[in-house]
């Protein structure tokens, strides 16, 4: 069975980026462009997330809070176009819940740590 890979961002060129890296690890991939889609969703099926925290509707840190709510345990990738120290005290909010926040990453996001990142997830969540 493939690793699933849910992306939550609302600009298409990247997640059609995003899509295409994962699609060459072999993954399936569902899509959101906002967090209250995705937080509404079968969050079972999400087993890895790749989280912008700029999303209209809800916000990646307010997803984070629904995903702490819902005990959610699957690998999360957390990316921005703006500062670290956002997604640092989004991280830091994540795991003050206990969420598994694997890796923060700034836009433009490196494919190919992209890709480290998305390889490494899905093989610890086939170890389970």
């Amino acid at each position: 069975m493939a690793c699933h890979l849910t992306i939550v961002d609302d600009d298409e060129d990247l997640a059609a980026l995003y899509r295409l890296v994962a699609e060459n690890v072999g993954m399936d991939i569902s899509r959101y462009d906002n967090g209250a889609d995705f937080v509404h969703s079968d969050l079972n099926r999400a087993q890895i997330v790749l989280l912008d925290l700029m999303l209209p509707q809800m916000d990646g840190v307010q997803v984070l809070r629904r995903l702490a709510k819902a005990e959610f345990k699957y690998p999360i990738i957390l990316f921005s176009g703006y500062d670290m120290g956002a997604l640092k005290v989004a991280r830091e909010e994540a795991t003050s819940h206990e969420l598994n926040v694997i890796s923060t990453l700034t836009k433009p996001v490196d494919v190919e740590v992209l890709e480290m990142l998305l390889l490494e997830a899905c093989e610890h969540n086939s170890l389970k």
